[in-house]
């Protein structure tokens, strides 16, 4: 276990930590890098370290629900052009927890000339 955990932390500190940036400052960085430091976070659950790297999860939650919030407004301000791309990044929040209320694609205003 204690190789497991430090194999854990060394994965986090080299290859997730310098990630979390990007990831929450652009819809780009949720779109490339949010799988792969999700994952890590559900290895550490099932490995039963969940506890022991709660902080580090923290801060991987915390990076991909901004940038998720991003694609958001990326997607609807100062209204929506593509449908299908508002509806990606609504359901995208709503996975995170994401109010329905603040997430809800009925709510918003479509361009000129937006497509599906």
């Amino acid at each position: 276990m204690e190789k497991l955990e430090a194999i854990l932390n060394t994965i986090f500190q080299r290859a997730n930590a310098p990630l979390l940036p990007e990831i929450s400052g652009s819809c780009a960085g949720v779109a490339t890098h949010a799988s792969k430091v999700l994952g890590w976070v559900r290895t550490t659950q099932l490995a039963g370290m969940g506890a022991t790297f709660a902080a580090e999860a923290q801060l991987v939650e915390s990076a991909v629900r901004a940038g998720a919030h991003l694609c958001w407004k990326e997607a609807t301000t100062p209204c929506y052009g593509s449908y299908s791309r508002m509806l990606q990044a609504s359901r995208l929040n709503l996975l995170l927890g994401g109010s329905s209320t603040a997430y809800d694609p009925a709510g918003q205003k479509q361009c000129t000339g937006g497509s599906l």
